[in-house]
């Protein structure tokens, strides 16, 4: 990270790559080769290079600390419901953003972040594809699917049938939303087409979305990934359903 930070110029935020701890994947391969089969098959699907990525993960990212302060720090948002919204690096990213900054793609760094939230939990991680998903919705989502077994009581962790069904689906509309209308969302206020050859339903879905401008973007980021997953909880999905 080090190395690369002195080759990239100034307004840049570095990402390795995150891996689940090898003790981890030798106990609970099945949990992992589930949620490749899931975010491959969806991911293939969108035609969003990974180069529009805008989620961050903040265990394997860095920036120098003028960018940080340049870009205005972290802040505190919350939903209209008066939920506290997480991915502090996400939105920090999508603050920068206003300001021409750029992500580097470091694949020589790697970290293996702790597992606890996915041994605690494993569907509902599975289901919100690891993203931090509001207090609200971890509520719903316990109140639907209380914890009876452990990860180690695969296939994932008791959700069988129906359930592992929900769950899969649930995934499914993370990963579209996040990775395939965030980015239309965020560049369409930022004057840029970051996927010229993804699918068309992706631009019909993010051009009826609100419409916002540069100012929300940089003091309010955090309404475009509530804008989004409002995608997720509907009712119906208008994506691959």
């Amino acid at each position: 990270m080090r190395a690369a930070a002195a080759a990239a110029r100034s307004n840049a935020l570095l990402e390795g790559t995150a891996e689940f701890p090898a003790g981890f994947g030798a106990e609970f391969l099945n949990y992992i080769s589930l949620c490749a089969q899931v975010d491959e098959c969806v991911l293939s699907r969108l035609g969003v290079p990974p180069s529009s990525d805008l989620i961050c993960t903040d265990t394997v990212c860095a920036y120098r600390l003028s960018d940080y302060v340049a870009w205005g720090g972290h802040l505190r948002e919350y939903t209209r419901k008066g939920d506290e919204i997480h991915a502090e690096t996400t939105r920090l990213y999508l603050r920068s953003l206003t300001l021409g900054s750029h992500k580097v793609i470091v694949r020589d760094a790697l970290a293996y972040p702790s597992a606890r939230k996915v041994v605690r939990r494993p569907g509902e991680e599975f289901a919100t594809a690891g993203f931090p998903r509001e207090a609200s919705w971890r509520e719903a989502w316990r109140a639907r699917h209380p914890d009876r077994v452990g990860l180690e009581d695969l296939p994932l962790a008791g959700l069988h049938g129906a359930e592992l069904e929900h769950a899969t689906h649930v995934r499914e509309r993370h990963l579209v939303a996040l990775f395939g209308v965030l980015p239309l969302h965020v560049f369409r206020v930022l004057g840029r087409d970051p996927a010229p050859g993804c699918d068309a339903r992706l631009r019909t879905v993010a051009a009826e979305l609100p419409a916002r401008d540069m100012e929300s973007l940089y003091r309010r980021p955090g309404v475009f990934i509530e804008d989004v997953l409002a995608l997720v909880d509907a009712p119906r999905f208008p994506l691959f359903d």
